[in-house]
């Protein structure tokens, strides 16, 4: 399921959200750390955190701006939610893409 040389199996739809991230390291100590989200697939997330934190560590992930604490989901409901997600990105590069007319008059504005 490559994409130009892509070997993801499922598309990174790019999403910027903060995230918190709990975990354990090595000597069992809780670390918490903020972060956020870079892009989001069916089957994975990239975050940016300011530690580092060890390969294969379980962590705990919430992000409110998503939705997801902590939530389990089987792969049609994933698909389902990258595709809400595409969806959404589409909308709003239309409505930032959509270009204005140059004589452009402002809204009027109700000021009780």
């Amino acid at each position: 399921m490559s994409r130009d040389g892509e070997l993801r199996r499922h598309a990174r739809a790019e999403k910027s959200s903060p995230v918190q991230i709990v975990w354990k390291d090595s000597a069992g100590v809780d670390k918490y750390v903020n972060g956020k989200t870079l892009d989001i697939s069916a089957s994975g997330m990239r975050v940016e955190v300011s530690d580092p934190i060890e390969r294969r560590t379980y962590v705990t992930l919430q992000c409110a701006a998503l939705a997801l604490q902590g939530y389990t989901f089987d792969d049609a409901e994933i698909a389902e939610i990258v595709m809400q997600f595409s969806r959404l990105e589409t909308i709003a590069r239309t409505v930032f893409e959509w270009p204005l007319p140059f004589a452009s008059e402002p809204a009027p504005v109700f000021r009780p």
